[in-house]
């Protein structure tokens, strides 16, 4: 059984490259990317999360769960 969260599209994910930076903020862990993500539509940051949740989730997902995620 595959350790990826169902629907993840790890072999899209393992030829992508992010520029991420992990910190803690008050002792949660906190992940930004900083490069590498799409290129969004929308015209105010509310559209622009909302294309991502239903275009790119994959890479949040991937990102943040295990075995890679914090």
């Amino acid at each position: 059984m595959s350790q990826f969260p169902v629907g993840l599209k790890h072999a899209t994910l393992a030829v992508k490259s992010f520029f991420c930076i992990d910190a803690h903020t008050c002792g949660n862990p906190v992940r930004v990317v900083a490069g590498g993500g799409p290129a969004l539509e929308g015209g105010n940051m509310s559209e622009k999360r909302q294309h991502f949740m239903r275009d790119y989730d994959w890479i949040r997902r991937g990102l943040m769960y295990e075995p890679r995620g914090h």
